[in-house]
């Protein structure tokens, strides 16, 4: 009859530890679960933001950057003319949208976009 309380004793130690240890797997199996669904969201953002520049590619794409001799672009502002529109998007931003803060020459007190123009 002791052999066999010892071993119910024995049993129940068994039950309890594998107990601990399911809980144990159980929590981690959930801290995976919430990792997982947090990167799918990161991955949707990402998914999102890959599909919007896809989409200013394609534009960039089928709009031409030249233009012919009889389309050349006029800046509507001051009215200079270029060909490409590249070069009518940089003087904009140099000229009129003033991302560089100006130059002013030490000499003349003129102010310039950049400084290989002083």
């Amino acid at each position: 009859m002791a052999g066999k309380k010892q071993s119910n004793k024995d049993l129940a130690l068994i039950v309890d530890n594998f107990a601990v240890k399911f809980k144990s797997i159980e929590s981690q199996v959930q801290d995976l679960r919430s990792k997982l669904e947090s990167n799918d969201k990161k991955y949707e953002i990402l998914q999102t933001k890959l599909t919007n520049l896809t989409q200013k590619l394609q534009e960039v794409i089928e709009k031409p950057e030249t233009t012919s001799k009889d389309q050349n672009l006029v800046c509507d502002k001051c009215g200079y003319a270029y060909m490409r529109k590249s070069e009518m998007e940089k003087h904009r931003m140099d000229k009129h949208q003033k991302v560089f803060p100006e130059k002013k020459c030490n000499i003349c007190d003129k102010t310039f976009s950049k400084n290989c123009d002083l």
